[in-house]
């Protein structure tokens, strides 16, 4: 068999999908050129593979050539290389360690070559300084100029040789980094790769492409930016939201010039198939026979003592519910027990559920069980009694001709797996269905994080359209809040993830996305409207007692003060009256009026001003007994609104009050 050994590093990495789960999918290609026809199977080893997500393989193909090779075996393992005798891993070289250390030679050499050369010179000045005549050099004016040449000489070497000290300082730091990044590369590519490939018969394979795919560990999560500028202090309806996933790998690969795509999915898909039906059939409950009470020796009882005479049992209400309605999958089951010519059996043995001389019958349908109870009666026709209980068909049959095959529960233990298997392959099917992929629009560079650190790769810069409201909650604070309402009309489903909102370039809030419909608008701050505050009032009265009852009157008022120079639209003033755990305490809204006789929609309670139940983002409005005015305009100056409620109790019963 030939056998080739090849360098993962040395071949491109094509694209990487990174899965919700910290996993990524690398996938690489390695083009083969055959000098000669492959007349055999050709093994191919790569080393410098990173280590791979806990269990998970390879995969191996050949995708150009395939019609001439075929993968006949691919496996993987870790990689085997030699040790120092310390234990200590051979130190690995690369092209750039290589250029980098040549480049450190040749500074060197620079530098101690223009030493010597300026030595040699002040050599020959020394000679000077002790007499020694310089040939042609007669006159002094000469010895001056020659004197005033050598120090120039000497400044320019001097600056020549600090340039190079940092030249050398730079390589040296770079060569530093590479071994560094060698290094953990030795630590981290530990893995080898074998694929096997056979020529297919009557063809000849002269050029071919491996492709590889393997799962490392990678993290991904979405991060916005939301940027709104404003114009004469009015934020403007325009904005772009900056889609960027923040990205972190540290496989000792480094991920140069690839196809980027980040998805929601799941890295390993569940088996889903066809669910099948289970035979369902009618089973008497409990499974096994059970003796007659009847007809068991009489053991004595212990009565307690609010079942003796002259004592009300604490369960009469229970054991009296001898009368229920149960719905089969047609209409009702009047099941009813018949007490005539029964003899009445002591309520203590009934009270958690073991009935004696009642045996419980279970009409079992195809989807809901029926539990029937009869008396001692049904078992003994001559006592006058009698009990019938309509079955799935419609037939009246007595209960106890119910014939038992086999124990119920093995019946309802496999159709409850059933059912659950058919929910998690709904469940998966769904997932499958809501994943969001996102891929780069250009090519990314993310090398290893011992190298890059974690990366901030741009996805997408989405302009869309904004509204703007001014929100108050008076009660809770005296500031208006700018809000921004976005509705997401692009293309992009976002993902969960952090709004960072800035306002002309300023980082105001942050807001975080739970939810990944599509339709769902996005809602963030902008921060404080320093030209409006509000003022928070509440009064309490009472009104003369009526009938036992006590009410006390609720009054407060919300003072919206704008001191801009134009009117104010959309405005919105948060507020709620409470709610009460006690059935004898009532809460009755009086104003807004007709607000409590409505459940969605507005009333009008001035001049552009309106209100309703607060039921935006999670809010549950009329049931939580949150409102809001809505004002279209609020002039400069102040702008009062008010709410009155009635709280009305018993007289003599305390409540905190809100």
């Amino acid at each position: 068999m030939n056998m080739i050994n090849l360098s993962a590093t040395d071949f491109p990495i094509k694209s990487v999908r990174i899965f919700s789960s910290d996993v990524a999918e690398v996938t690489r290609t390695f083009p083969l050129n055959f000098t000669q026809s492959l007349n055999g199977s050709l093994a191919i080893n790569i080393s410098n593979l990173p280590l791979l997500h806990r269990q998970s393989g390879i995969w191996a193909s050949v995708t150009i050539g395939s019609d001439d090779l075929m993968v006949m075996d691919y496996y993987h393992g870790p990689s085997d290389y030699k040790s120092d005798p310390f234990g200590h891993r051979h130190e690995t070289s690369s092209d750039v360690l290589r250029d980098l250390r040549a480049e450190f030679t040749r500074l060197e050499d620079e530098r101690q070559l223009r030493q010597q050369s300026f030595a040699f010179l002040s050599t020959y000045m020394n000679s000077l300084a002790k007499g020694n005549a310089l040939a042609g050099v007669t006159e002094p004016a000469q010895l001056v100029t020659l004197f005033d040449e050598f120090i120039d000489i000497g400044k320019s070497r001097s600056e020549v040789i600090a340039v190079l000290d940092q030249q050398i300082k730079d390589v040296k730091k770079e060569i530093d980094e590479e071994v560094q990044r060698l290094f953990l590369e030795s630590c981290a590519l530990v893995t080898k790769a074998t694929v096997i490939l056979a020529p297919v018969s009557g063809r000849t394979a002269t050029v071919a492409e491996l492709e590889l795919k393997y799962k490392v560990n990678a993290t991904w999560k979405p991060v916005y930016e939301l940027h709104v500028t404003t114009i004469d202090g009015v934020p403007s309806s325009s904005v772009v939201l900056t889609y960027r996933c923040q990205i972190s790998q540290s496989t000792g690969e480094n991920w140069d010039d690839v196809e980027l795509a980040v998805t929601t999915a799941e890295p390993y898909v569940h088996s889903v198939g066809v669910p099948e039906l289970k035979k369902m059939e009618l089973k008497q409950r409990g499974g096994f026979w059970k003796p007659d009470p009847c007809d068991l020796p009489v053991k004595p009882q212990n009565i307690p003592f609010w079942n003796t005479t002259g004592y009300a049992s604490p369960f009469e209400n229970i054991l009296s519910s001898t009368q229920q309605d149960r719905r089969s999958i047609f209409g009702n089951a009047q099941i009813a027990l018949h007490q005539a010519g029964a003899t009445q059996e002591p309520a203590a043995d009934n009270v958690f559920g073991f009935l004696q001389g009642q045996p419980t019958v279970t009409t079992q349908g195809f989807f809901t069980s029926t539990p029937a109870q009869y008396s001692s009666s049904a078992r003994n026709p001559s006592s006058g009694g009698s009990n019938a209980t309509d079955n799935t068909l419609g037939s009246n049959q007595p209960t106890s001709n119910l014939q038992q095959s086999q124990p119920s529960t093995s019946l309802s233990a496999s159709a409850h797996l059933s059912k659950l298997q058919h929910q998690r392959e709904r469940i998966v099917l769904a997932e499958l269905d809501k994943a969001v992929t996102h891929t780069t629009t250009a090519k990314v560079f993310i090398p290893s994080r011992g190298v890059g650190g974690t990366h901030h790769i741009l996805i997408a810069t989405i302009p869309l359209k904004a509204s703007f409201t001014r929100v108050a909650v008076p009660s809770v604070n005296s500031h208006v809040f700018w809000t921004c309402e976005i509705s997401n009309t692009s293309n992009y489903a976002l993902t969960p993830g952090t709004i960072h909102t800035y306002l002309d370039g300023k980082h105001v809030s942050d807001m975080d996305i739970t939810s990944i419909n599509q339709s769902q608008p996005i809602q963030c701050s902008l921060g404080i409207d320093a030209a409006m505050a509000t003022q928070f009032n509440r009064t309490i009265g009472s009104l003369p007692d009526f009938n036992g009852k006590a009410t006390k009157t609720y009054t407060i008022t919300a003072t919206l003060n704008n001191t801009h120079r134009d009117p104010v639209s959309n405005v919105i003033v948060r507020t709620s009256l409470p709610f009460s755990a006690d059935p004898r305490i009532t809460v009755t809204l009086q104003e807004p009026g007709g607000l409590a006789d409505i459940n969605s929609g507005t009333v009008r309670v001035g001049d552009g001003c309106y209100a309703r139940w607060s039921t935006a983002g999670d809010r549950a409005g009329k049931n939580d007994g949150l409102f809001e005015w809505v004002c279209s305009g609020v002039k400069p100056g102040s702008q009062v609104l008010k709410a009155v409620w009635h709280v009305t109790a018993p007289c003599g019963l305390s409540f905190t009050e809100p």
